[in-house]
């Protein structure tokens, strides 16, 4: 039965649903968080004002989220539009909700889209074939268009033609087995009735592969693979995204709202015909005065180059297959499948083209520090004081920069400054949260709760965990749902279970599935930034490195008032511990404290053998003349040895140059990293390994 429900909880879900002083009760949130998913209600998106309750006070003001509106699944069913409108409050502390739940018709102009599954059929080739011969002259752009424009409407009579409605297909191939069945039951088996039922099973099993790889394109979830494919877990994220998607009203310029889907139309039709009126701009000449020219006549010439037949079929054989269909309608592997019929038009892939010819030389035309955002939160907060201080303007003109609104946060990663505390990563929890909502683990089986949990929860701190080291609470907790929804479907409910979290997180060939310690994960995301910061050439490396290290590589000595400097001093150690120098012509090492001559450094070696370091500052170059090893006369056993060692290895002529020794490339990567500081467990062997049970259960744990 669809039913929906609304009204005053008096409890928010969300950190970001409060405002103003006072913590975020998590307890609260939890409890609120267990009724929804008991319930299996679905939160209904919402428009309008963010808070529905505030306390209308001048000093203290808090305003929060305690007024929602939830649906159960059919009721998306039946109502293609659900939407929640939060509106002005009066004389109430409350805003009052408008939920506004339509049956809205299939739109008869829906754009082409070719399906994967159609492409299978004997068929096609031949359709697309007699569609691409059709002779056209003119711009090879114009003739591409026209011929997919002819396939498309080709397709379009042939896919009515081959391919029922696949929903009744299924329907009716389950009807018949059905009855052919309960004829067996009845009056017993004969010839007749087994090849009645096999041809009743090939057509149930073809028209339940049509329709899987069908809700398997409209799902859009790529994590999964195999298991819980055509799930009732997709079909809800389905119908959930055309409701998220769906636009119920629109704002005016003057105010008034666009309510009904004439309106909606006739609003948006006059607004994209005001958009592109021709307006007057101001004209910024002297601007490109101050552009540098950077490429060469030769860069320009390979750019301006027509690329070649085996250039082309690379770029189209390198396109995401599955990938969401263009605005023409056509998935990437239509090009491969047809390859042989379409090569000759290669319009369409020109974009593609231009982006690989562009690649090598992007390093020179844009700085490491304009492909991510900065991480330490001086550069924002010293924009703005320019700002303030009328150094800095917007530009002029109609589309100008308003630089006065710089972000504070990117990738969920917030800028603040001093130690990272639970309350900063409470924006990552909701979002944790809303992804493990109780009605996926219920719909999911526990492999695909396995997957979902190692492919989508795992990934969402990534780029958080690359700039802050997390506190433990905040990490255990997100384990904890991690755990409790594995097993149990519900990140609120525990169940006792003898495998231990440890050996959870283990690879599977050491007997775990495969999911990794969230702890690790920061810890090695902290190296890799600790690593660039070290031995990168970019302007980022640089300045960090004044604001953290010495002279010499080592951390600063003493109390830095900075969000990400707590993590470098924790992984530091780590880093400089799995270094490997090799010697050059430059003055990086360090003869003492780099480990240049084998996996220790000399002071760590003299330390080892009972002497003491003292102040020892001296480089590796200082003993090489020419290319070639010049050390003083020693008397001490030790420094002989040291220097018959050194004395073995050559000299590259090369500058210095720093490898990372977990890796046999000597190229730092997260992989190794995690492989170098997490304790590993013997390998586990499977009597079992090779039968086709255990090929089953990989193929399954693994996605593929």
């Amino acid at each position: 039965m669809p039913w929906s429900i609304l009204g005053d909880f008096n409890a928010t879900l969300l950190s970001n649903e409060k405002g103003g002083p006072g913590a975020f009760n998590l307890g609260s949130a939890a409890e609120f968080q267990a009724m929804i998913d008991a319930c299996l209600l679905l939160p209904i998106s919402s428009t309008g004002k963010k808070f529905t309750w505030t306390n209308n006070r001048r000093r203290g003001h808090v305003a929060t989220v305690l007024d929602h509106s939830f649906c159960n699944e059919k009721w998306v069913d039946f109502f293609r539009n659900v939407m929640q409108h939060v509106l002005w409050s009066s004389v109430s502390d409350h805003a009052q909700l408008l939920v506004i739940s339509d049956i809205v018709s299939k739109s008869n102009n829906i754009p082409f889209r070719l399906h994967g599954f159609r492409m299978e059929n004997e068929n096609f080739l031949l359709v697309v074939d007699e569609a691409w011969k059709m002779q056209l002259i003119g711009d090879p752009i114009y003739v591409l268009s026209e011929k997919l424009k002819r396939v498309k409407g080709l397709l379009k009579v042939w896919a009515r033609d081959s391919f029922p409605n696949l929903n009744m297909e299924l329907e009716q191939a389950t009807k018949i087995l059905k009855m052919i069945q309960d004829s067996i039951e009845e009056s017993g088996m004969s010839d007749d009735l087994f090849n009645k039922e096999a041809d009743a099973k090939t057509a149930l099993l073809t028209a339940s592969c049509r329709h899987e790889a069908l809700w398997a394109e409209k799902e859009k979830l790529r994590w999964v693979k195999n298991g819980d494919c055509n799930s009732k877990l997709f079909h809800l994220f389905v119908k959930l995204r055309r409701a998220r998607n769906q636009i119920s009203a629109l704002k005016r310029e003057d105010g008034s709202w666009a309510l009904d889907q004439r309106g909606i139309a006739e609003y948006i039709a006059s607004f994209f015909e005001k958009f592109h009126e021709p307006t007057s701009i101001i004209e910024h000449h002297d601007l490109l005065d101050c552009i540098p020219k950077i490429l060469s006549n030769e860069d320009v010439a390979s750019l301006e180059a027509t690329p070649i037949r085996e250039e082309i079929k690379q770029i189209v054989w390198d396109m995401d297959p599955d990938s969401s269909p263009s605005s023409d309608g056509f998935l990437g592997k239509f090009f491969r499948k047809c390859w042989e019929v379409v090569e000759t038009d290669f319009g369409k892939v020109l974009s593609k083209i231009m982006s690989s010819s562009l690649m090598p030389l992007l390093p020179r035309l844009v700085l490491d520090e304009q492909g991510a955002f900065q991480k330490e939160e001086a550069f924002c907060r010293g924009l703005k004081l320019l700002v303030r201080d009328g150094k800095l303007k917007s530009l002029p003109g109609p589309r100008g920069i308003r630089l006065e609104r710089l972000p504070t946060k990117y990738l969920d990663v917030k800028i603040f400054k001093g130690r990272v505390r639970g309350s900063h990563v409470l924006p990552l929890l909701d979002n944790i949260k809303r992804k493990l909502a109780r009605w996926k683990g219920k719909l999911l089986s526990l492999g695909g709760r396995v997957k979902f949990v190692r492919s989508v929860i795992s990934s969402i701190t990534v780029h958080n965990f690359a700039v802050y080291w997390w506190p433990d609470h905040s990490i255990k907790l997100v384990e904890l749902w991690m755990r409790n929804f594995i097993w149990s479907g519900d990140m609120e409910v525990t169940k006792k279970i003898v495998v231990t979290w440890d050996d959870v997180c283990k690879p599977k060939q050491e007997g775990g599935l495969g999911i990794r310690r969230l702890r690790d994960v920061n810890f090695v995301c902290l190296a890799k930034l600790t690593w660039q910061i070290k031995h990168e050439e970019s302007s980022m490396s640089k300045f960090f490195w004044g604001h953290f290290l010495k002279a010499d590589g080592s951390l600063k000595s003493g109390h830095i008032s900075s969000s990400i400097w707590p993590g470098i001093k924790k992984v530091c150690n780590f880093v400089a511990l799995n270094e490997q120098w090799t010697v050059g012509n430059r003055h990086k090492i360090d003869f003492w404290k780099d480990r240049w001559l084998n996996h220790l450094s000399i002071e760590e070696m003299l330390l080892n053998d009972g002497g003491h370091n003292g102040n020892l500052k001296t480089k590796v170059c200082d003993f090489i003349h020419n290319s070639r090893w010049d050390f003083p006369q020693v008397a001490s056993n030790f420094m002989k040895d040291i220097i018959n060692k050194a004395n073995s290895i050559y000299i590259s002529g090369m500058e210095d140059e720093c490898h990372w020794r977990p890796s046999s490339a000597g190229v730092f990567s997260i992989k190794s990293a995690w492989e170098a500081c997490r304790r590993s467990s013997p390998k586990v062997s499977w009597s079992w390994c090779g039968s086709p049970l255990f090929n089953l259960v990989k193929q399954f744990l693994d996605g593929d």
